[in-house]
């Protein structure tokens, strides 16, 4: 079995986590996925603020192990950040920031693990990790 410190960090036994796809993931999905071992994440930035609390203690009851809760920033409104912020997920992720919505001041003293996901890399990092390219001779 493959354990990393990304397990550790987010108390779970398998290095694999559920993307929150926009809110293409569902109660049932991300259960499944925390139930097994990996972080089920789901994609909230879309559901009606009302129906956030009942899904977050939906996955809580049920997967009964850590899951986390996804925003698209860019597209995120604040009533559903507050709303899922309050429920207090072990784990608050968000994606493509761009600098419009101010989590962290907010979800600071919340007891959760908080992650940022980019899809941008800055100049200085592009091709660390590609394959390298066989010497001419």
């Amino acid at each position: 079995m493959i354990h990393t410190p990304v397990c550790d960090l987010l108390r779970i036994r398998h290095p694999i986590a559920l993307g929150g796809m926009a809110g293409h993931t569902s109660v049932p999905l991300v259960t499944a996925v925390s139930k097994v071992g990996g972080l089920g994440t789901l994609g909230v930035g879309r559901t009606p603020v009302e129906q956030i609390p009942k899904d977050i203690e939906a996955i809580r009851e049920t997967a009964k192990r850590p899951f986390g809760v996804n925003f698209l920033l860019f597209d995120a409104r604040e009533p559903a950040i507050d709303a899922a912020l309050k429920e207090r997920p072990p784990v608050f992720a968000a994606a493509w920031a761009l600098g419009r919505i101010r989590t962290s001041r907010r979800s600071s003293a919340a007891p959760m693990r908080r992650a940022a996901w980019s899809c941008t890399w800055p100049a200085r990092y592009r091709g660390l990790y590609a394959p390298r390219r066989p010497e001419r001779t």
